[in-house]
């Protein structure tokens, strides 16, 4: 059986298509991560102990980071440490102790934003992308 090769009509329009869509969805992907970040940091900062009122101030919300195909949203606490008594970063600490009882806001503030943002961030990221024509 002899083979035939396959030719498409236009494929260098197509190709040049794919590529402005392909920019359009990572462009939209970036847009729902800076948004979705914005969202965690909201939530977490209501959630961020308030006798820690200064660490509140302290979040930050940064990204899209891109490392190849990879983009991440990076949000947290202390981006360039912080001093508290003999010159440690507190975040970690408040954060980090579950045993501790505090009077607005709680231990795992960032975590628990996260858990109950996370359900969200599938649909939303579809919803997105799903707005993306060429």
């Amino acid at each position: 059986m002899a083979r035939i090769p396959r030719m498409v009509i236009g494929d260098e329009t197509m190709i040049a298509n794919l590529g402005r869509y392909k920019g359009k969805m990572t462009n939209q992907i970036a847009d729902g991560l800076r948004k979705f970040g914005g969202e965690i940091e909201r939530v977490s900062t209501t959630k961020c102990p308030i006798e820690f009122s200064e660490l509140r101030s302290r979040v930050f919300n940064e990204g899209p980071l891109q490392e190849k195909d990879t983009q991440v949203q990076v949000v947290g606490y202390e981006k360039f440490g912080a001093t508290w008594g003999d010159g440690r970063a507190y975040a970690i600490p408040v954060h980090e102790r579950t045993g501790v009882a505090h009077k607005v806001g709680e231990a795992k503030f960032l975590q628990h934003a996260v858990d109950e943002c996370s359900k969200d961030y599938v649909p939303y990221m579809q919803k997105l992308l799903g707005q993306v024509r060429l």
